[in-house]
């Protein structure tokens, strides 16, 4: 069973890709005015830029205390239990780092864009 799922989800995946590239426009292509759809006002960029700004600093801020508890914690254990602590506080480290990584290029790509 097990055999058989690890070649017929790749197919799938493959078929998927190869035949729904098709594209029902509904619209004239001469007649396609790329304006915003919040024409008038500030764009979604703009509005969205505090907001961001304050999710990545708490989110960092959080983040740093957790690593902090968790180094803290990790100093004061015995050799075994350094060993078992390891192997719970991957998933902690890698989640921060994934925060503090990801809100930095949503970042980046929101001052490209202005």
């Amino acid at each position: 069973m097990k055999r058989t799922l690890k070649i017929i989800v790749p197919l799938i995946s493959i078929m998927l890709i190869l035949f729904s590239n098709n594209v029902f426009a509904l619209e004239n292509p001469e007649n396609y005015n790329p304006e915003p759809s919040l024409a008038g006002s500030e764009s979604f960029v703009q509005k969205a830029g505090p907001v961001l700004g304050a999710i990545r600093t708490v989110g960092i801020m959080i983040s740093i205390v957790v690593l902090a508890i968790i180094g803290l914690k990790y100093m004061f254990l015995s050799v075994q239990e350094k060993a078992d602590y390891k192997k719970e506080m991957i998933p902690f480290v890698v989640g921060c780092f994934m925060l503090m990584g990801v809100s930095l290029l949503v970042g980046l790509i929101e001052q490209l864009n202005l």
